[in-house]
Order: C-alpha cells, then structure tokens, then sequence
C-alpha cells in the first residue's frame, strides 16, 4: 500500500522500483518464450516422435511375433521401455490429459497413422501409483487388417519436471530481483529523503546537524555539499547577528551623549524645541532596543507558534495610535512558527 501511494505522488522510491521491477518481469517473459521456443517445444516434440515410433514399433513387432515369442516381447517392452500391449478390450475411457505433450504426442499418431487418433486411459481405481506418484496408463489402438492392438504408456509427474523446474527458477528469479529493486531504491532514495528533510528544516530556521556522508559517490558529493552550504548559511546567520549586535551598541553610545546635552540644555533652551529631540531620541534608543532582542532571540532560535492575525493587530494598533488610517482585512490563516519579534 505503501509503494502504491509513494508511486500515486510521484515518488523517485515507488518509480525506481516499478523500472526495475517491470524491466525484469518483460527480461523474465522473454527469457520464458526464447527457453519454450528453442528448448521446451523442440525438446516435447522430439519425445513425442520417439515415443510414436516405439508405439508403432511395439506393435508391428507384436503383430508379426508368433504366440511364444509375443509373450517374451511384452516382458521386454515391460520391463526395459514401460510399453505393453493388449489385444483384450479393457474397461477404458478417453483420456482427459490436455497438456502440451499429448497435443504433440495425438498430432504424431495422427501423421503417422493417416487416420483420427482417439487415446484412452486406465482408470485408476484408487491405485497407490496414480495417487503418490500422478502415473496414470494410456492406450492407444492400432489397427491392423486381422486384428486390433492395444499399445500402453505410462504418463506422470516427472514427465512435467523440466518445465515446472524452470518456472520454479524464473519465479524466484522475478521473487529475487523486485526484492533487490526495492533494496537498491531504498538505497538510492533513503539519503534523497534525508537531505529533503533537512532543507525543509534549515528553510524553517531550524539548527540541521551535519548529514552522513556515505552511500554512492554522487549522493556522497552531494550531501557534502549541502553540510557545506548549511555550514556558510550560519556562519552567515551569525555574522549577521554579531554584527546587528554591534551596531546598536555602537549606536547607543553617541545617543547616550545626546541625551545628556540636552538635559544641559534645559534650563537655557526653548522646551518646544526639546520635546521633539527628546521624543526621537527615545525613539532611537527603543529601535536599537528591539534590535538588540531580535538580534539575540535570532541566535537562541527562539520560534514560536504563534497565531498571526492578533499579532498583526497588535502592529496596527500602534499605527493606529500614531495617527495612521489602516483596515485590516484578513482570512483565517493557521498557526505560523516564527520569531514574533522580528516579524513585529
């Protein structure tokens, strides 16, 4: 379920697998038809002509042997090739066996005999043999112009190993290779997903520890790559605050000088035009103030996950206050996590 949804969005894991899982199913189903065609089919039909020619062997020979020595011929037909041969009509019924190498085996008959073959079986009443081992006895009549012989064969299991031994091994095959195609994209995707993650963290100014360099040597170049750029992002980051830090210390210095003139100049200056220098001053000082907070709540990456619209209200107020004419106008909007301060 998981691959399903991985390959619904996209994913480069669910992708990979797939390429390699279906290149190997299309490298499997070649290989399949190429063995079927120049080893199976060849190989049946070539079991199917010999086993013809010792059925019409075994009964011209039986047909031309006198009373003693058919009796002889069946021991040794029985004994060396599984063959037997009957002139007594036998409970029998049609053979139901439809697999491949009985179609070739009846064509055979068919071509040899220039007449409808029809091949009938023994049933097996519950015999041992039929059971353990799937053999079941198959007849075949031949026609001669005196009489009628019946010609057996015995047909099982092992005649269906060679196929069943290599669907065996292909389906392992297929088995073995999305296994190693799911291990492989694991591989390839796993630091991928990593170094996503600590991109989403270091875009939310978060702290993102240094990355394992390991795996393929692009992925490797890579991941260094980023250790470095996330190193010079804050060393940066830093420069920045150190640097906001000085300035306003520096700032408060001359501003500190100010303060004290002008309370000298009190007593011998007009008061309208103090008030205003006052008021900026306080001003100034207020705006290093803050500056000095955002410069240290930036440091200590101190976020928070706050709701905006009220804080947003609180900056309008302040506006507000000061004269200014604004309307907020603003849809519900979910939780931000950032640095209130610096945002205000």
């Amino acid at each position: 379920m998981k691959l399903i949804a991985d390959l619904k969005r996209g994913s480069l894991f669910a992708k990979t697998t797939l390429t390699i899982a279906i290149t190997s199913l299309l490298f499997i189903i070649f290989t399949f038809v190429l063995i079927a065609t120049f080893i199976l089919i060849p190989t049946a039909e070539r079991a199917a002509s010999e086993l013809t020619t010792s059925i019409n062997l075994a009964a011209d020979m039986w047909h031309q042997s006198n009373p003693e020595g058919r009796t002889k011929l069946i021991q040794i037909l029985d004994e060396k090739y599984h063959i037997g041969i009957s002139t007594q009509e036998e409970s029998l019924k049609i053979a139901t066996n439809y697999a491949p190498f009985f179609i070739l085996l009846k064509n055979e008959l068919e071509k040899r005999m220039g007449s409808p073959v029809i091949i009938y079986e023994t049933p097996h009443n519950n015999d041992s043999k039929v059971w353990t081992e799937g053999i079941h006895t198959y007849w075949i009549p031949i026609t001669f112009a005196d009489e009628q012989v019946l010609v057996s064969f015995r047909y099982g299991h092992s005649s269906m190993e060679p196929p069943i031994t290599i669907l065996i091994i292909m389906s392992v095959g297929l088995i073995a290779t999305l296994f190693t195609s799911l291990i492989l994209a694991r591989r390839l995707t796993k630091p991928l997903h990593q170094l996503a993650n600590a991109a989403q963290q270091l875009g939310h100014g978060g702290n993102v520890g240094k990355l394992p360099e390991h795996g393929p040597h692009e992925l490797a170049e890579l991941v260094r790559s980023f250790n470095i750029m996330v190193q010079e992002v804050q060393e940066l980051l830093a420069n920045r605050t150190t640097l906001l830090t000085g300035i306003s210390h520096d700032l408060r210095s001359p501003l500190t000088r100010m303060e004290l003139a002008l309370e000298m100049l009190e007593d011998s200056a007009d008061p309208t035009l103090l008030k205003p220098l006052h008021r900026d001053v306080e001003q100034m000082n207020r705006l290093i103030g803050l500056f000095l907070e955002v410069s240290q709540e930036m440091h200590e990456e101190r976020q928070q996950i706050i709701d905006i619209v009220p804080l947003l209200g609180e900056v309008i107020d302040d506006h507000r206050r000061a004269g200014a004419k604004i309307e907020l106008e603003v849809t519900p909007i979910p939780p931000c996590t950032i640095h209130p301060l610096a945002l205000q």
